[in-house]
Parts: C-alpha cells; structure tokens; sequence
C-alpha cells in the first residue's frame, strides 16, 4: 500500500471514529443479569459521574438510575393486635404504631439475620422509634415478645 493510500485511510477513519461513541466510563466490572421476573444491567466500581440541577429535576449522568417500587408501611393483626410500622425500607428512623395492644411487659427485639440482637427494649407506649442510621444496609427482623413469647416478627429494610 502506498503512502498516499494509507494516509487516505487514516484520514478518512478520524472523523468516523470520533463519531461513533456511546456512553462510557471507566469501570471495573458490569454486565447484564436476567431472570423471570426482568433484566437489569449493572456497573461495578465507576470512579466518577456528573449532575446538573434545573428547575425542573435533575439529570445524573455517568450513573445507572435503578426504578425501585417499595411498600411505605405495613399492617399485620398478630394476636389480636396490630402493628404498623414505616416507612420500610427505612434510611434511618422506622416509627412503629401498636393499637389494641396491652404493653404489659411487652419487648421489643431487633435482630440481625444471624439472629444477633440489635436493640432490645421495653415498650411503654403505643407509638415508638427505633434509630437505624447506624445500621448497615440490610435486612433485619423487629420481634414482639412477652414473657418469652414471640407475638409477631416483621421484616425491616435498611436502605
């Protein structure tokens, strides 16, 4: 090939190459995971992402954006009496409401999954809050218990 040739070609796959782009980053892993119930694509490890603000929203670009639908309480009648508690998932504070409930000496216990106890106190009103700001980032169990009885069991998310 000559010169002249080569040149033409490098010349002519500049602009084409600088054209041809989509989204990147620099990242250390990712992929696609599917199953029945859909598909979701993931980045693993991404180093930097932009945000701009307007009157209208915000765009965040360089970060996936996951769509999450989530319960913002629950009520269950456990034994004649009803818990409510949210919001769950809950970032740092859950509130729990009990109604039609004798709190004579009833407890409430936080565990982990392994089961190790979290929180563990006595209830002496209808509305309470347990702080989960220190908590890691999973699921934990909220148990109702007198005299030893476990009269409900939630599960609690922490986001």
């Amino acid at each position: 090939m000559t010169i002249k040739k080569q040149l033409c070609l490098i010349l002519l796959t500049i602009p084409i190459n600088g054209l041809l782009f989509s989204q990147q980053n620099t990242v250390a892993t990712g992929g696609e995971a599917s199953g029945t119930g859909g598909t979701v694509s993931f980045t693993i490890g991404q180093i930097d992402f932009s945000a701009q603000s307007g009157a209208n929203g915000t765009v965040t670009q360089g970060i996936q954006q996951p769509l999450e639908f989530y319960n913002v309480g629950l009520e269950e009648a456990v034994n004649n009496f009803s818990v409510l508690f949210f919001p769950n998932p809950t970032v740092a504070e859950l509130q729990v409401e009990l109604k039609n409930v004798s709190l004579d000496q009833l407890t409430y216990v936080l565990t982990d999954l392994n089961g190790k106890i979290i929180e563990f106190r006595s209830i002496d009103t209808e509305n309470l809050t347990i702080n989960m700001t220190e908590l890691s980032r999973t699921n934990y169990f909220l148990n109702f218990v007198r005299k030893g009885n476990v009269e409900g069991s939630y599960q609690i998310v922490k986001n």
